[in-house]
């Protein structure tokens, strides 16, 4: 028998009250990455699918594209990559802290109710807006929406309060994607408040796109772009990031996106500092690709983990290439609007589609094949489906790049085609990943597998 104390540990639940839990004793993920993948599978890509079929055909849709665009786009953005990123965090940050205990569950519970809320009552409001109940449901939806946002902000930043700081960058991006969370939600509350004042069923068009530009860039793309300093990095044996260029890309990109979201919100009518603000944001981007050698041969040979996608260090490279595609067509449309150059595209929004699917829905898919079976020590069943979820993806945000370009032939056939491709990659995506949320045990492995390593 030996004199040495143990560690205290953190008292569970207790006369059914919520107490402080260790960060891997609770699966926190599991309902958040479920919710994403209902809300893709439903109002996301499902909704992407049938109009861009019918606007392809030809059809006159009227009032219904601008209702059910902007429904999808609100679940696309806070349901789809808002939940998955929102779950994941609250999973993956108090590690980062050094395993900085957590409240459990009940922040969890009321953030993912409050947020499936918001976005059924989006959709609803909208949609239905026809209905004596429309504009109730409107601002409801924004309201629940920001308590929702909230609460997650209020609840990660407990955590980054505590345990031991991480010596990197990492927090930088992470308490700035909580804040750019907070922006995209009070800019949501405005529309809906707005929209119910104005007995419009469709968004005012400045605070739409900078809610759009807040939501994707700002609160999705920060929290991506400062895991992937730790846990990519790590995962694809990157060589050391450049931390002066990435410091560098941060400033851009914070500075580009406040301008344009600001100019974009508070003025009437477009200003040249819209477009300099998306230029700003667009180098910013593709400096911190640069800064995170992503695209250089990795330091060590890349092996796969067990129970694991083998495949998936293409995934998340490829994210990276779309990222720099998506970041050229928004740098290129911002010039050619300032009459600085040419530009064969003329879609203003062709590269927040591709940075939207491209990167963050290939960096969720490609994370997800890497993580979710190491977080519980799971075995991934299938393969196939993640190599035809690789392929469908890439081609999706191809034909919608190719179908874009002035001129180019075939471009309304290879548009309708990308949705229903889009739409095959997330179900394969779906079917893959939904066994290891689950506690079947023919899925688990038989030693418990470490969640994250050190990035080098």
């Amino acid at each position: 028998m030996t004199n040495r104390l143990e560690p205290a540990q953190p008292r569970l639940r207790r006369s059914g009250r919520y107490a402080v839990t260790p960060w891997a004793q609770q699966h926190l993920y599991r309902p958040f990455v479920k919710a994403a993948i209902v809300v893709a599978l439903t109002l996301g890509f499902t909704t992407a699918v049938v109009i861009l079929i019918l606007v392809a055909s030809g059809q006159t849709i009227g009032l219904a594209w601008s209702t059910y665009l902007q429904s999808h786009g609100v679940a696309q953005l806070l349901g789809w990559a808002g939940l998955f990123v929102t779950g994941v965090a609250m999973h993956v940050v108090p590690r980062f802290r050094g395993d900085a205990p957590i409240r459990f569950p009940w922040p969890q519970r009321a953030i993912l109710t409050l947020i499936l809320a918001g976005i059924t009552l989006r959709a609803l409001g909208q949609i239905a807006h026809e209905s004596p109940t429309s504009e109730p449901l409107l601002i409801a939806s924004g309201l629940t929406l920001l308590a929702g946002y909230a609460t997650f902000a209020l609840t990660l930043a407990s955590v980054l309060r505590g345990g031991r700081p991480s010596g990197t960058p990492v927090e930088r991006w992470i308490w700035t994607g909580i804040t750019w969370a907070l922006v995209a939600a009070t800019l949501h509350l405005a529309i809906t408040i707005q929209m119910a004042i104005d007995h419009s069923p469709v968004a005012p068009a400045r605070l739409n796109q900078a809610f759009v530009f807040a939501a994707t860039f700002g609160f999705v793309t920060h929290f991506l772009l400062g895991i992937s300093l730790r846990a990519i990095a790590g995962f694809i044996r990157l060589r050391p990031y450049r931390q002066r260029l990435e410091l560098a890309a941060f400033l851009l990109i914070e500075v580009g996106l406040l301008t344009h979201t600001a100019t974009t919100a508070f003025d009437s009518s477009p200003r040249d500092s819209q477009q300099i603000g998306l230029i700003l944001l667009a180098l910013g981007l593709i400096l911190f690709t640069h800064s995170l050698r992503v695209l250089e041969p990795p330091i060590a040979p890349r092996t796969g983990a067990p129970g694991s996608y083998p495949r998936y260090p293409w995934i998340l490279i490829a994210a990276y290439c779309w990222l720099l595609v998506g970041a050229i067509a928004i740098a290129g449309h911002a010039g050619a609007t300032l009459d600085w150059w040419s530009w064969p595209i003329p879609s203003s929004s062709l590269g927040l589609h591709i940075v939207t699917l491209g990167f963050i829905t290939m960096t969720i898919v490609g994370f997800a094949a890497r993580t979710l079976p190491l977080f519980a020590g799971r075995l991934l069943h299938r393969h196939w489906p993640l190599d035809l979820a690789f392929i469908a993806l890439n081609a999706s945000v191809a034909l919608r790049l190719l179908a874009s370009i002035d001129g180019a032939p075939a471009s309304t056939r290879g548009l309708a085609l990308s949705g229903p491709l889009g739409l095959v990659a997330i179900f394969a995506f779906a079917i893959t990943v939904w066994p290891l949320l689950s506690d079947d045990p023919k899925f688990a492995l038989s030693d418990q597998l470490p969640v994250l390593p050190t990035s080098q």
